[in-house]
């Protein structure tokens, strides 16, 4: 087992990663009719399993997390990351219906949907986990809680990551263990496809996904490496299974596509990382939780001025839906996320984290 007192090396790719998957998310929501872009949804598979790896990658060696002040700490951190953004795009969407008239008649069921027991759980971060609140308020945010989940849990499970003396191979075989699992227990449960697993069944999905990415990241720290030509090769058959396969069972390749897109990223010099590394998508990597908070409401609003006598034609309405993502997303992260998480940092008194955290979200 390496020596966990070892600092904690940065790896610039992961947040170019992010900022790659929350594209893909964007580009799903806006143009999802392009066959690409149709399986974007995944990107959020990617989030789950990248946070398990950095998590471990960053707190690993942290023996401080072992007690009471250190979970506090830790979930201080968390929340100081993730927290202001999501009360922000919570209180904007709550603006533009008190402003927009009609606009909640946009989306399905809008009394239950829009209710105020459905903002209270929002609020808590709390409406993944009731199935009847998956898609309330900020769509996109469904994620968010259910990753609060795996915060909430991961001290415990980094426990048992640290006492862990397997060899690679069993490593990395609990890291299928526990995706073959959460896939086959959603297909029980009636999802047959990854597309639209959300609710219960969304923490499922997380929690199969984020183990994985903690199974992966202690093969990788015990030096297991994938040769260039076979991660991607691997990644390139995977992509191309569970694109095929976008509305059948098949799509859940896609969530194994995790595995080597995360580690091909993790791993330095091959084409792949040296991509994510670069400064344009290093930036789309730090403002990528913006964008995935609130690329949905600026698509939602842009739909609703179409609908209400606007007329585009449909390049314009596209480019100017995603230029207005790109900037929000500039803005609230420089006066919201920076802020906010300089703030949180010194109410816990933790350390300045390493540029890799903004790999997590």
């Amino acid at each position: 087992m390496a020596d966990h007192s070892a600092p904690t090396r940065n790896l610039p790719a992961l947040t170019g990663l992010r900022g790659v998957a929350s594209v893909w998310v964007v580009f799903y929501h806006t143009l999802k009719h392009v066959p690409v872009v149709a399986s974007g949804y995944a990107g959020v598979d990617i989030f789950f399993v990248l946070s398990g790896f950095v998590l471990s990658h960053v707190y690993l060696r942290d023996s401080t997390l072992g007690n009471a002040k250190g979970y506090a700490t830790f979930l201080g951190a968390r929340l100081a990351r993730i927290y202001p953004l999501h009360l922000f795009s919570l209180l904007f969407l709550l603006g533009v219906l008190l402003v927009l008239p009609h606009f909640a008649q946009r989306y399905p069921d809008p009394v239950a949907r829009f209710s105020s027991g459905a903002f209270f759980a929002s609020l808590l971060l709390i409406q993944n986990w009731a199935h009847w609140r998956i898609n309330c308020w900020n769509t996109p945010a469904w994620s968010l809680s259910a990753e609060w989940l795996a915060y909430l849990c991961f001290p415990f499970l980094l426990v048992m990551l640290r006492k862990l003396r397997a060899s690679i191979a069993v490593t990395l075989a609990l890291a299928f263990f526990a995706l073959s699992s959460a896939i086959g227990l959603l297909f029980l449960s009636g999802d047959h496809m990854l597309s639209g697993t959300t609710g219960r069944n969304g923490l499922v999905r997380m929690a199969g996904e984020f183990v994985a990415g903690c199974f992966i990241y202690l093969a990788y720290l015990r030096g297991w490496r994938m040769p260039q030509i076979v991660g991607l090769t691997l990644l390139v058959v995977l992509l191309a299974i569970g694109m095929a396969g976008n509305k059948t069972p098949l799509s859940f390749a896609l969530v194994l596509a995790a595995v080597p897109v995360v580690l091909m990223a993790a791993q330095e010099g091959n084409l792949f990382s040296k991509f994510l590394g670069t400064k344009p998508i290093i930036f789309l990597g730090e403002i990528s939780f913006s964008i995935y908070m609130m690329h949905w409401i600026v698509i939602q609003i842009f739909n609703w001025l179409s609908d209400h006598g606007m007329e585009w034609n449909w390049f314009l309405l596209k480019t100017v839906t995603l230029l207005t993502v790109l900037g929000l997303s500039i803005g609230t992260y420089q006066f919201i996320e920076l802020p906010a998480r300089k703030w949180g940092r010194y109410l816990a008194r933790v350390p300045r984290p390493t540029p890799v955290e903004a790999a997590t979200g």
